[in-house]
């Protein structure tokens, strides 16, 4: 969390500022409600209503299609930030992809396709899960234990390769996952309170001992 939030407040073409409330926002908008929030959603359901196993490749329908061009050209897009050190926008286009993979959830409906088609609520969460594979290697180079993790919860153990990204690239049979902790805990107001009265004590500490060796500069002459 902390080097991506380092990532999107660098200078990169000016100067920047460390903000605690920045890397708040950062963490609990993009991290947990956005990135964090699509992975838990396809996770727990899997194991909820599909006994923790990712269902076998089958036929893909138009909304599928979509989905899997966008995770395309977005780790193409990426690609080309990172070339240039555009480091800020890769880390917006990853955001902006994983926003794209919620909506895919939320339009799927996989919770109602459950009682009314099953084959279909099956073939989202495949979708999502190549979806949650193609996230994690687009991160790696920003949050490389994020992405290990990612991997292995799908049970990927090698190194991520780019060229993996996109499309349909986990076995067409039937995968169990692996146990998924919360990948980005929200932070809390009062941990930033926190923060920010350590940065009001460091300061007003060094006032005092710039206002102290003035007095006794002043005193020696």
């Amino acid at each position: 969390a902390l080097r991506y939030a380092l990532t999107t407040m660098m200078p990169e073409t000016a100067d920047s500022d460390w903000s605690w409330r920045e890397f708040q926002a950062r963490v609990n908008g993009e991290l947990a409600d956005n990135l964090g929030n699509f992975v838990a959603r396809c996770l727990r359901f899997t194991d909820r209503f599909l006994e923790g196993t990712i269902p076998a490749q089958a036929k893909l329908s138009q909304q599928d299609t979509t989905i899997l061009a966008s995770a395309d050209s977005a780790a193409d897009e990426i690609a080309e930030h990172f070339r240039a050190f555009r480091f800020r926008m890769a880390c917006q286009r990853l955001m902006a992809f994983s926003n794209e993979c919620n909506k895919y959830f939320d339009e799927e409906q996989p919770w109602v396709t459950r009682k009314s088609d099953l084959d279909r609520c099956k073939q989202t969460i495949r979708v999502c899960t190549e979806l949650i594979r193609t996230l994690a290697i687009l991160c790696a180079p920003i949050m490389p234990g994020t992405s290990r993790d990612l991997l292995q919860a799908l049970g990927l153990n090698d190194e991520p390769c780019w060229d993996d990204a996109g499309g349909q690239k986990l076995s067409p049979e039937p995968i169990q996952i692996e146990p998924l902790p919360v990948l980005f805990p929200k932070i809390e107001d009062t941990v930033i309170e926190d923060e920010l009265a350590k940065l009001q004590s460091l300061a007003a500490s060094k006032m005092g001992d710039e206002a102290g060796g003035g007095a006794a500069a002043a005193s020696s002459r």
